[in-house]
């Protein structure tokens, strides 16, 4: 047997051990707790960084915003990362 076969089937080996991995990872979906609880993380982590925020309002790219209205927009564009790529939702908690 030819070393190009050898490396040929280690390369298969690799890739068909790599896509099965046993388990497979269920994310959560909105609406589930798993899901709420990584959105309101997420949301107050947004909400007391104001870092962004108050830059933005200093170098006037935004005009100045209520609590109210820096929450709306943190909550969209969580909701629209989350969209975008969902691979970052957590993992779904599976009972026995």
């Amino acid at each position: 047997m030819s070393r190009g076969w050898l490396w040929a089937g280690a390369i298969v080996a690799v890739i068909v051990l790599a896509s099965w991995r046993g388990e497979k990872k269920e994310l959560a979906q909105p609406g589930t707790p798993e899901y709420e609880a990584f959105f309101q993380e997420m949301l107050h982590n947004c909400v007391a960084d104001s870092i962004q925020k108050d830059r933005a309002e200093k170098n006037s790219i935004v005009s100045p915003m209520s609590k109210r209205e820096h929450e709306e927009v943190c909550r969209a564009a969580i909701t629209r990362a989350l969209d975008l790529y969902p691979g970052v939702r957590p993992a779904r908690k599976v009972s026995n």
